[in-house]
């Protein structure tokens, strides 16, 4: 099962990465499997899972995201 806090992290993914295709399921379980596929990990949601890990890897996912969105909407605002 996906904890909270990630299940919040691929939202704020889906809401801030829009058009991405790595974002563009509505299921948690298909976005978190192809966004580490696009990773090149395997994912399998188990009890051996390093949710720790991976909740580093979309933090720093979403940090990049937001910048590269930042960026994006400059360019167009100034």
């Amino acid at each position: 099962m996906i904890p909270q806090d990630i299940k919040q992290t691929l939202h704020d993914l889906r809401v801030i990465g829009g058009g991405h295709e790595v974002y563009e399921s509505g299921n948690d379980q298909e976005m978190l499997h192809n966004f580490m596929a696009a990773k090149g990990i395997a994912f399998t949601d188990s009890a051996e899972t390093d949710w720790q890990a991976i909740r580093h890897m979309l933090d720093q996912e979403k940090m990049k995201m937001k910048k590269e969105m930042d960026d994006y909407y400059r360019a167009f605002m100034w």
